[in-house]
This record gives structure tokens, sequence and C-alpha cells, in this order.
């Protein structure tokens, strides 16, 4: 299975929406709901967790070399993407 698969909504959500209609039009939204709720909470969580450490983060070295530092991992997530890990 590709590395973006787990994380594609058809392939995680599809087989819960299909389950969820033997119970009905309401079971359906409420997982849809619910799909919804704890992805928005995940994002905004892993957003503010990331931000409180980098704002910890302090340095001359760090401020001098941020741009290189972040063109390499602009790299290297697109050299795994581009291989498909």
């Amino acid at each position: 299975m590709p590395f973006g698969a787990a994380a594609s909504p058809d392939l995680t959500f599809l087989p819960l929406a299909i389950g969820a209609t033997a119970f009905g039009v309401g079971a359906v939204g409420a997982v849809l709901g619910v799909f919804a709720v704890v992805t928005m909470i995940t994002f905004v969580g892993l957003t503010v967790g990331a931000t409180a450490v980098g704002y910890q983060m302090r340095g001359e070295w760090l401020e001098k070399n941020a741009n290189t530092i972040t063109a390499i991992v602009l790299i290297g997530i697109g050299v795994v993407v581009y291989r498909g890990l």
C-alpha cells in the first residue's frame, strides 16, 4: 500500500460510511460529523503543538540557517513522495 493511501479519506472513511448505512441516514451523518471533528481537532492540535515547539527554539545558528533547513526538509519530502515510499 502506498504511503499516502492511509491518509486518503476515501480509503479510511468509505468502509465506515458503508457500515453506517445499515443503521440509517442518521448514523451516516453521525459518522461523517465525528470524522470531520476529529480531523479538525487533529490538524489544529498538531499545528498549535508545532508552533509552540517552534517558538521555544532560539539561537543565532537556527535563525541564520532556517531557510536552508526548510529547503532540505522540503526536498526530502519531495524525494519520498516521488519514490512512493
